[in-house]
């Protein structure tokens, strides 16, 4: 794991080299900004859950309202660049310079589950599954760091989960995106590295002696991480219609995937769908 947390600090590092010699952001105003769109797509989005499959027609179907916006400093983002249909965050901008800016953010890491409703309703569930404790959503509160320019641009989040999982839990969120134009595609390429302390994997992929059984022991581990890369394409079909075509991988360390809880090591998503902006 130390090799790990070498290459988040040579990735920081090289972001700020990156954007030394980048031209200048538009600065932020304080009048009301804000962006409406709906989207009807066509989805592959698996959870983390080996035992929650997709079956039904209604599990490849997604879509909704996204709203951006942004007042005096205040933020709400969606995750309209990126395949995945999980996402979205809020919070305040501590400082903005000419190649980078500071943030309070405050988003969801890691979806929450309840064995016991997810047993009620799949009737192929392993005997005990329904025993197991509920796991909190990830919600966590951030301080955010950014390196900007015209085309790039690189975040990286120091995270407390404490709020959500408890203890010392942590996490270090770091992601490039890079926009480049391909006859008339808006193509975003980007990759995300994401490290869980242990307090983090333990609460979310552990398996304590209260809710063990013989399916199920006891399980105990490490921190842990997940590795993610993504190309996400938007194509103008008309001045308020856009087509989006984006596809998601992602790799979750064993000290996750080994847990006897049942979670997928390896997960891709993908998105084809039209939006329209209001």
């Amino acid at each position: 794991m130390r090799r790990l947390l070498a290459a988040l600090i040579i990735m920081l590092f090289s972001s700020h080299a990156l954007a030394e010699n980048t031209p200048k952001e538009e600065p932020a105003t304080d009048e009301l900004q804000w962006q409406l769109m709906f989207e009807l797509a066509l989805v592959h989005d698996p959870t983390i859950l080996e035992i929650a499959e997709l079956d039904s027609i209604w599990s490849f179907i997604g879509g909704g309202l996204y709203l951006d916006l942004s007042y005096k400093g205040f933020f709400i983002q969606t995750n309209r660049h990126r395949a995945s249909t999980f996402g979205g965050e809020f919070g305040y901008q501590l400082t903005e310079q000419e190649k980078w800016g500071l943030d309070l953010v405050g988003k969801v890491y890691l979806p929450g589950f309840d064995p016991e409703t997810i047993d009620s309703y799949n009737e192929t569930s392993p005997l005990g599954f329904e025993k197991l404790n509920e796991r909190n959503i990830g919600a966590g509160l951030a301080i955010r760091y950014s390196r900007y320019t015209d085309n790039v641009l690189f975040t990286a989040d120091l995270a407390t989960l404490s709020p959500s999982f408890g203890n010392n839990s942590w996490l270090v969120d770091l992601y490039y995106s890079h926009l480049s134009v391909h006859q008339n595609w808006d193509i975003y390429t980007g990759a995300g590295l994401t490290y869980y302390s242990s307090d983090v994997v333990s609460y979310y992929a552990g398996v304590t002696p209260e809710e063990s059984s013989q399916e199920y022991p006891v399980y105990q581990t490490g921190d842990g991480f997940k590795a993610e890369a993504q190309v996400f394409g938007l194509y103008p079909l008309s001045k308020s219609w856009t087509l989006s075509l984006g596809v998601t991988h992602s790799y979750y360390s064993s000290s996750i995937s080994a847990s006897p809880v049942g979670f997928r090591q390896n997960i891709t998503q993908l998105k084809l769908g039209v939006r329209y902006v209001l």
